[in-house]
């Protein structure tokens, strides 16, 4: 604890990360769109927050599987990409051509 106290400001980790109409808030581990809570899942949430801490970068689906579900959890690659398509039709305007 004394180490996250003794960082500068600007070394503390952001609790809220907003692109365009969406809000992602950490706190409280919410979505929203124009002051809106949209429904996500944890798994849907946890996966937007991977992304959103490593914006522009290429992720691998092994990386996804330890930061989302943990190392030594068997799960699929279907799941990933299912849970990934349920994202799209929550935040997308239109998910069949994602931004």
């Amino acid at each position: 604890m004394k180490r996250v106290l003794s960082r500068p400001a600007d070394a503390a980790p952001m609790l809220t990360r907003s692109r365009g109409l969406l809000v992602l808030d950490l706190a409280r581990f919410e979505l929203r769109r124009e002051g809106r809570k949209l429904e996500t899942t944890p798994t849907e949430l946890k996966l937007l927050t991977v992304f959103a801490r490593n914006r522009g970068k290429v992720l691998t689906r092994s990386r996804l599987l330890d930061e989302v579900w943990g190392s030594g959890v068997y799960v699929s690659d279907r799941v990933i990409d299912n849970h990934v398509m349920a994202l799209r039709k929550t935040i997308e305007d239109d998910p069949a051509k994602p931004r």
